[in-house]
This record gives structure tokens, sequence and C-alpha cells, in this order.
């Protein structure tokens, strides 16, 4: 088998940036990595769940959710870059107005990307339907991976997988807050 090479890296920052973005508020430069036409949906059970359209669509939408909160961070732990899609597993955790009482979620959200865009987003509670939805199984999206080679890498907080149907390879990086490592794995 060839060299594994990082697949969607740009997309992935860019997302990385978004997230950001959104935990300072600056809802403008969140939709930076989407497209103008972008279709962004969010389950029926998350409070203002729905299909929302285009950069105006989401704007309102993720201003209407930020504007709720006293505090708090929507946090990356993971991305897996499946195909041109990226999953992205996400800590929420957040004190809303007028409340003492904080909330705390993982879920995911999919990003399907094309010309570097994202043309759509998909909202997930439960992380094993994001897997399933974007076409990974849950067992090449998680540990152990054999065959694990490591390389240094500085100042990133996150962890990026890539699978790879066609070729039923897998790979990952692990990024850490200072000196990370980054991990390359195949799966036969």
């Amino acid at each position: 088998m060839g060299k594994l090479t990082p697949s969607l890296v740009v997309e992935t920052d860019a997302l990385r940036e978004a997230y950001a973005a959104f935990n300072r508020n600056d809802i403008p430069a969140t939709v930076k990595a989407l497209d103008p036409q972008i279709e962004w949906t969010e389950p029926a059970e998350f409070p203002g769940g729905g299909t929302y359209h285009g950069h105006a669509g989401v704007q309102a939408y993720l201003s209407q959710s930020r504007g709720n909160w006293a505090e708090g961070s929507s946090e990356p732990e993971r991305f897996i870059v499946a195909g041109d899609k990226i999953i992205v597993f996400v800590h929420v955790r957040v004190r809303l107005k007028d409340s003492t009482e904080w909330h705390e979620r993982r879920l995911a959200d999919v990003f399907t990307f094309r010309n570097g865009k994202a043309i759509q987003m998909r909202a997930f509670a439960d992380r094993r339907q994001a897997l399933e939805w974007a076409g990974v199984k849950a067992s090449d999206a998680t540990d152990p991976l054999p065959k694990v080679c490591e390389y240094s890498w500085m100042e990133v907080k996150s962890e990026i997988i890539r699978a790879d149907a066609a070729s039923n390879c897998s790979f990952r990086w692990w990024f850490f807050s200072v000196g990370a490592t980054r991990r390359y794995s195949s799966i036969s």
C-alpha cells in the first residue's frame, strides 16, 4: 500500500477556526468556511432544530443559539475525514442566561465539502449515527489502530482521522496543545 497523505487538511483547519469564532461569538467569521448556499440541519430535539439555508439563514440560527448563552463553549474534540465529509465530535458546555446550571453534551457535526467550502452540515445528538450517516464504521474511528508511526506537530488541539472506505484504510493524527503527535495507521 502506498504512503497515506492528509485529505481535507485546509478544510479541517477552516472548521477549527469556525468553532473558535463561534466560541468568541464572531458569527460572520464562523460561516467563512461555508458555501453561500449551505444547507444546515439541526435535529428537531435541539433548541431551534430545523434546516437553514445560505449564510443569512445559518448566521441567524447561530446568532439566536449563541445569544442564549451566558457563557460556555462548543469545543471540537476530534475531526474524522471520510471522503468529502468531515465529522466533528464536539463537546458543548454552556450556561444559559438567567441560569446558574451548566449543560453539557457530546455530539457530532458532519460537514460535506465541495470546492473547499462546506455545502452541507448535519448535526447529530448521537455520534455513532453521525459516523453511520457519513459512511464510516465506528470501529474505523476508534482505537486501537495497528501499524502506527508517529511524527511531531506543534500548537494544535484536536484529532483528525481519515477513513477511506475504497482502500479500506484509516489514518489519524492526535494534536495536543503544545507539541503534538501525528499518528498514521492503516487498517487491513
